[in-house]
């Protein structure tokens, strides 16, 4: 269950058209909490949450039916949404510039408490530490999400 990484789903010969096979069965009961938008040859689907609870990290599944060798595939990942996504590449650049910088600078400066580089380095690596927890809490937050959208997607591949 991680970003970015593809799955392959193959539909039967005998199902017909695969996209509006997953339409159907995206509008059962059971699976109208997953919203999307599709055509013939794309599908988005994102597990709509609870009012007054929003999670950054919420899984978005993005795919395209294709054909190979006579036989339709529902190909994609899942990916968060792209301002989180950029926001991640910011807040980490900014850790690693930090540590960078920290690390060439001299140990001793003038004007600077003694062992001002270990509390620099403590509180450079307790950030780093509470971006990465933060990060994990919302992916874990959003893995039942990832699976209730993969159930979904198996429903439809069965006829």
């Amino acid at each position: 269950m991680f970003w970015f990484v593809p799955y392959r789903f193959p539909y039967e010969a005998s199902i017909g058209d695969p996209s509006q096979q997953l339409l159907q069965t995206l509008q059962q009961e059971k699976w109208q909490r997953i919203s999307h938008t599709a055509s013939a040859t794309h599908i988005k689907l994102q597990h709509r949450l609870p009012l007054f609870f929003y999670n950054s990290w919420n899984p978005i599944f993005a795919g395209s039916f294709v054909t190979e060798g006579g036989r339709r595939f529902l190909v994609g990942y899942f990916r968060i949404n792209w301002l989180v996504f950029a926001l991640i590449i910011i807040f980490l650049a900014q850790i690693g510039y930090e540590l960078w910088s920290i690390y060439h600078a001299p140990a001793s400066r003038p004007g600077y408490v003694a062992n001002w580089k270990e509390m620099q380095w403590r509180w450079e690596l307790s950030f780093l530490g509470m971006f990465l927890a933060i990060n994990a809490v919302g992916w874990l937050i959003g893995v039942p999400y990832e699976r209730r959208i993969l159930a979904a997607i198996r429903e439809s591949t069965v006829s």
